[in-house]
């Protein structure tokens, strides 16, 4: 496993280490979408910054889209920071993107954890 998840009450950091992989969002989406706290959550922060090797392809971030797209039901307010350096990750992302844009959910996209957490704990009043 090279992740971990850390709750912060309703919230919760995703930290990727050495290698991710379309199969192991996919366990942490089932994690956090069927922990009851999911319902309550004002923000997701996915840190890639520790990732060495990319397993994911245009297809699998749009299959992540979509399954996101259809939790967006449960709690349709979530802002979502996904942290990385990595320019072939970042080019993923647009599509990740598009799929959500007809939803409530906020994405973006930054360089450096502070300012991902910076945005996230924002008041968006």
């Amino acid at each position: 496993m090279s992740y971990q998840i850390q709750w912060m009450d309703n919230d919760v950091l995703i930290n990727f280490v050495d290698e991710m992989s379309f199969a192991e969002i996919s366990r942490v989406d089932d994690v956090i979408y069927a922990d009851p706290r999911f319902s309550k959550m004002n923000y997701q922060l996915w840190d890639f910054t520790k990732v060495d090797k990319y397993n994911l392809t245009l297809a699998e971030t749009s299959v992540i889209g979509k399954l996101d797209k259809s939790t967006s039901v449960w709690n349709d307010e979530v802002k979502v920071a996904l942290v990385s350096t990595d320019v072939k990750f970042r080019e993923l992302i647009p599509e990740y993107m598009k799929i959500i844009d007809d939803t409530n959910w906020s994405v973006k996209v930054f360089m450096n954890v502070p300012d991902a957490k910076k945005w996230c704990t924002e008041s968006t009043e």
